[in-house]
């Protein structure tokens, strides 16, 4: 019996493994294809917030797309999970049709049982507002972000 409890916490983990990754690919490719409404499927939503603040942010979402239309690319590096919250660090590989290196972090939260990408995918400070309990993990997140880039950068010779 023991042995199927911890086969199915290792199974259990293993489904998670790669979900934030996941999730910022199918919010990417939904944006390639300028489909607004898949893109913002995959974009953490608020409730409570007025109308003005859901604006604002399929506004965010509507430029992401818009980016991807213009030369722009990323490619998809590793993630951190911490909790319900998840850091995955990008590089813009691509800025006006020409090749980059410029890591980014991109955020998601949990919701539900899905990963979904802020809005304004590099700024978790809405978490402040609406997931309260989420703050101190997105903290050590950024930080954890800010570190790694540091050793990616130095790792490129950049």
């Amino acid at each position: 019996m023991k042995l199927l409890i911890l086969f199915a916490i290792l199974f259990a983990q293993a489904a998670l493994a790669g979900a934030p990754m996941e999730a910022l690919t199918a919010f990417k490719k939904a944006a390639q294809n300028k489909d607004f409404d898949a893109t913002w499927k995959h974009a953490a939503k608020f409730e409570g917030l007025p109308d003005d603040a859901t604006d604002y942010f399929k506004g965010k979402v509507q430029r992401f797309i818009d980016l991807t239309s213009n030369n722009w690319d990323f490619e998809i590096l590793e993630e951190k999970v911490e909790g319900d919250s998840a850091v995955v660090v990008i590089n813009e590989s691509k800025k006006a049709g020409r090749k980059a290196f410029d890591l980014d972090p991109v955020y998601l939260i949990k919701q539900g049982s899905e990963w979904k990408v802020f809005p304004d995918v590099s700024d978790w400070n809405i978490a402040e507002q609406v997931a309260a309990d989420k703050v101190d993990s997105f903290k050590k997140l950024e930080a954890w972000f800010k570190a790694r880039k540091a050793e990616l950068k130095k790792d490129n010779g950049k």
